[in-house]
């Protein structure tokens, strides 16, 4: 009796594995839906309070969604035609004295210089986790952007954009955008101040690296 016991518990586990790996596929397939509504739903929600938020200057009409991606400069600039430096991106970093965390807004085509973030706000570049960036900003990332903000967040505005009359930055998901001068930009954004913590957007630095590298020879 004793045997037959085991040999039954031996089979009924048997049959469970048996089911659990069949209901796996059905169970990831289920869980990857999931991620992908709530995925979904967080961009929707995120659009749609940037456009109450723009309704203040009556400029939520304004707001453009596009048929493709806009999650990055490069896919921005294709579904806008227009150059990746005219993409206003908003990045993310923590906080630095006391503060939970700050939005620093750029031109598509620069990037963070370490030293000059230092000397201007006192502390090293650290950008937010894209879990963090959404739990601050209420935007996931490729739709992040200084509207409508989960968090009061102190929000800076990098000189690299004033080469441009406007810019499009997004609007809370991946295939939203804007366009706004740089100065409505500022407004919207409730921007603190200017600020220069950046490199590789200006021409001279351009001409500075190619004559580093050899690559600048002189005119025959």
């Amino acid at each position: 009796m004793k045997i037959s016991a085991h040999l039954w518990e031996i089979s009924r586990c048997a049959r469970r594995k048996t089911w659990q790996a069949r209901l796996q596929p059905g169970m990831a397939s289920v869980t990857i839906g999931l991620k992908i509504f709530t995925k979904r739903r967080v961009a929707f929600m995120s659009l749609e309070n940037v456009k109450a938020y723009f309704k203040q200057w009556d400029r939520e009409e304004d707001v453009l969604v596009l048929p493709s991606s806009s999650a990055t400069v490069e896919l921005a600039a294709e579904a806008l035609h227009t150059e990746p430096e005219r993409i206003a991106k908003t990045l993310a970093f923590r906080g630095i004295g006391g503060e939970e965390a700050l939005l620093v807004v750029t031109a598509g085509d620069a990037k963070i210089d370490n030293k000059k973030f230092r000397q201007t706000f006192g502390g090293k570049a650290r950008m937010l986790s894209p879990e963090e960036t959404l739990e601050h900003t209420g935007h996931a990332v490729g739709g992040v952007c200084p509207f409508g903000l989960k968090k009061d967040l102190p929000v800076y505005m990098d000189v690299s954009l004033k080469r441009f009359t406007t810019v499009f930055p997004a609007c809370g998901s991946g295939n939203s955008a804007i366009e706004l001068t740089c100065e409505e930009l500022y407004t919207y954004g409730k921007a603190e101040k200017w600020v220069d913590v950046c490199k590789g957007w200006e021409p001279a630095e351009d001409y500075q690296h190619a004559a580093r590298t050899g690559a600048l020879t002189d005119p025959q």
